[in-house]
């Protein structure tokens, strides 16, 4: 079992039996009895994980005599967990967020010109928090929370929402989404696999080559798509690895794409008053719309 995982007054207790935990929280309430600490059992949940969330078990658990509440779902730090599926708790929490964030920024800035809010829509909209903990080839990832976020920036560009999703990233000048969340869990491996702290560095190596954990599947499956081996991550520097994506995208999409994005660019600055104004506003949009959907 680990003993205990926490960040500040934050703690975590996974066992694999009742008595293993009943043994841990006694461990940790002598602990706080010694130092004068005081953990709240009103405030506890616990949770009973099993195959699809369907182990039944339902044993009484105290924390200093308080009944500790049974529970399908509980957050830690702001991440769900849950005991019939977790992958698709965090996500539906990402999205949850994303929606949140999309609102906001366009109640503050929906009248700003399209490059400015492209920009700041990246900036605000783009954070993905918790993303390290997601199954990154998952249902979840590919087909809820990439398409949403395409459709958002698509609003942000002012494109027709039938615009190529290979497109949006050339028009925006910046890494598709997809890459990005590609490069984060990466640095968050490469953190974890090269840190000064023993204990984290021996999980780090052991999940590497797990077939259940989330870390062994997302490393196999970005190793695979970028053709690229464990020492390839560790050893190369942020901007190789940042190119080494980016090309791997680039390379396959349509060839046409960015002769597309250009002209869209260049329709968008004549609709913003940055280009020479040869074309009305409706000419504009009526080749933005034939441009990104043919």
């Amino acid at each position: 079992f680990v003993g205990v995982l926490g960040y500040a007054d934050d703690l975590i207790l996974l066992s694999p039996t009742v008595t293993g935990l009943v043994k841990m929280i006694k461990i940790c309430e002598n602990y706080a009895n010694d130092h004068d600490i005081l953990f709240n059992g009103k405030k506890s949940k616990y949770l009973v994980f099993g195959k699809d969330g369907k182990y039944k078990y339902n044993p009484t658990i105290k924390v200093n005599n308080e009944i500790v509440v049974k529970c399908e779902s509980a957050d830690h730090l702001g991440h769900p967990l849950h005991t019939e599926n977790t992958y698709d708790a965090l996500v539906e929490k990402g999205i949850t967020s994303l929606n949140s964030s999309f609102h906001s920024f366009m109640t503050r800035f929906k009248n700003c010109y399209a490059t400015a809010k492209n920009k700041l829509f990246h900036q605000y909209c783009s954070s993905m928090y918790g993303s390290q903990l997601w199954l990154l080839k998952s249902n979840s990832v590919q087909k809820k929370i990439l398409p949403k976020w395409r459709k958002y920036h698509r609003i942000v560009l002012g494109v027709p929402n039938t615009t190529h999703c290979d497109l949006l990233p050339l028009i925006a000048e910046q890494m598709p989404l997809e890459c990005s969340l590609d490069l984060k869990y990466i640095a968050f491996y490469k953190s974890i696999a090269t840190s000064e702290n023993g204990i984290i560095k021996y999980i780090a190596d052991n999940m590497i080559n797990s077939h259940s954990s989330t870390l062994g599947k997302n490393m196999r499956h970005l190793t695979y798509k970028y053709d690229i081996d464990i020492n390839d991550i560790l050893s190369f520097s942020k901007g190789r690895m940042s190119q080494k994506c980016h090309h791997k995208w680039k390379t396959g999409i349509d060839k046409i794409y960015p002769a597309h994005a250009s002209v869209v660019k260049d329709m968008l600055g004549i609709k913003e008053e940055r280009n020479t104004r040869i074309l009305s506003n409706d000419e504009c949009d009526i080749i933005i719309e034939s441009t990104c959907t043919m």
